[in-house]
């Protein structure tokens, strides 16, 4: 078994921001679903009813298009009772279900992980077990890349 060494978040997964677009339809412009942090418990279990569909250009969707690598993270946001940080791991059973594109919202991040590298299960429950601490709170204001963690 290998070594547990840390590494920063961006030495394994890439990210960036979500989108928002535009509430109705427009010439030069494609329907995304987009995930929000509130979204985030119906859509693990299957139900995308409440995520908003929304119409952004089409190299904006392809570049923040949601695969099964990775994990969508709620950057802004929150209240007391729902700190920010809440974080969802995007299965194949979704992408499948969804029947349009789908990415995040704008006050989300989006990681793409690795797979060569790490594994998407076990990075996100390394961000799962940052927000049950509580601990996720004073990563959220520096960009994803530069989390660490000690990986094996």
């Amino acid at each position: 078994m290998g070594e547990w060494r840390e590494v920063t978040l961006g030495d394994v997964a890439s990210s960036l921001g979500g989108l928002w677009g535009q509430p109705e339809p427009a010439d030069g412009l494609v329907g995304v679903l987009a995930l929000r942090g509130t979204d985030f418990a119906k859509v693990r279990a299957g139900d995308l009813s409440s995520v908003p569909r929304r119409f952004e250009k089409k190299k904006a969707v392809e570049k923040r298009l949601l695969d099964e690598r990775s994990i969508v993270i709620e950057a802004s946001g929150g209240s007391r009772d729902q700190p920010v940080g809440r974080s969802l791991l995007i299965r194949p059973t979704l992408l499948e279900h969804a029947g349009m594109p789908i990415s995040a919202a704008s006050f989300c991040k989006i990681l793409w992980v690795d797979d060569e590298v790490a594994n998407p299960r076990f990075i996100h429950g390394v961000i799962e077990n940052l927000y049950q601490s509580g601990e996720i709170e004073q990563y959220l204001s520096s960009p994803v890349e530069n989390w660490s963690t000690s990986t094996g």
